[in-house]
């Protein structure tokens, strides 16, 4: 659902697990809308703090954009 986010997390070597954790999110939730699986997207405070975990200079709109 969302290629670049995954990419960047297989580049760190973070899980979804690890992720929730680091961020401070709820694992049940990311796992969902990171596997598509949930109708509403990443707030925005979520998707700066998830950038900010994963330590990448990919812009947010790049980072957190989805699949076609």
């Amino acid at each position: 659902m969302y290629p670049n986010l995954r990419a960047e997390m297989a580049r760190k070597n973070i899980s979804i697990s690890k992720l929730a954790t680091e961020s401070g999110l709820c694992m049940a939730r990311l796992y969902d809308k990171i596997n598509g699986k949930s109708q509403r997207g990443f707030w925005l405070d979520d998707a700066i703090e998830i950038k900010k975990v994963l330590g990448v200079d990919m812009p947010i709109e790049e980072l957190f954009k989805k699949e076609e």
